[in-house]
């Protein structure tokens, strides 16, 4: 999904890209032509960030027609995505963060989730930072991680 801003660019209505699938509708282009002698304006000319159209082609049309040099266009931005990329790494070289037994006491009941993994097999995403010494500490999924290991799960690989 495109997310659109108030981000506002003059263009060269000849420097434009056009895709090949967008067509004007000569009707509309005389009536965005009328409406500029009438009051001076032509309705929004969207592009994307590399310079191509994405909506608005009658008025970009009429634009270049009327003689128009320079043009308000509105950028459309994609928002950015943030991914995350799981790799193997070992269990040993993985620890508990310290203050998870502040946070869930030293207690904490993990059979049910223990018993999920031993059923399924599946363990939800491990986050964790490297700790600078050659290993990583978990700071999401402490639990995850010591249910897996309670159910028998191999120690030698795991995705974080």
């Amino acid at each position: 999904m495109t997310q659109k801003f108030n981000n506002f660019k003059p263009c060269n209505p000849h420097e434009i890209k056009v895709p090949s699938n967008l067509s004007a509708d000569e009707s509309e282009v005389q009536k965005v032509i009328s409406s500029f002698h009438a009051d001076g304006t032509i309705p929004d000319i969207i592009i994307n960030e590399d310079g191509e159209l994405t909506e608005g082609i009658n008025a970009l049309i009429a634009a270049i027609r009327l003689g128009q040099n320079i043009i308000p266009t509105i950028v459309e931005v994609q928002p950015k995505l943030e991914l995350s990329v799981p790799l193997l790494i070992n269990t040993e070289l993985l620890y508990i963060h310290p203050l998870n037994s502040t946070i869930y006491g030293e207690n904490e009941d993990l059979s049910g989730l223990e018993a999920a993994i031993r059923e399924t097999g599946w363990i939800k995403t491990l986050v964790a930072t490297p700790d600078g010494n050659g290993r990583n500490r978990i700071v999401s999924g402490n639990s995850s991680l010591q249910s897996w290991l309670q159910a028998g799960q191999k120690k030698s690989s795991l995705l974080n």
